[in-house]
């Protein structure tokens, strides 16, 4: 099945956001992931809290577009991803708040 990127990136910022390690880093991971999600696009570089979402976004299977010096990795929220349904099931099922419904994903 396919999801929305932006519906997959709205699941990871409740994980990160919800999430109990380091606090400070993730509430600045899920700012930072908030404000692309408002922008359609997220840049990501080097730092830990851009490695946070960019570990937590391939655990999603999401692909990113990366810079010519490979410094920078661009992850478009207006595309799609194949995830199989079991997986995005499990993956989405212990997400505080998350709730699925039929606008988040395209058969």
């Amino acid at each position: 099945m396919k999801v929305h990127n932006k519906n997959i990136a709205r699941a990871v910022f409740l994980k990160i956001y919800y999430s109990k390690e380091n606090k400070e880093t993730c509430q600045k991971a899920a700012l930072r992931l908030a404000s692309g999600i408002f922008r359609g696009e997220i840049r990501l570089g080097l730092g830990d809290v851009d490695w946070m979402i960019d570990s937590e976004l391939y655990k999603f299977g999401c692909h990113f577009d990366i810079s010519r010096d490979g410094d920078i990795a661009s992850f478009d929220m207006n595309g799609q991803t194949n995830i199989h349904a079991k997986k995005w099931k499990k993956m989405t099922e212990d997400i505080p708040y998350f709730l699925e419904s039929n606008n988040l994903i395209i058969n």
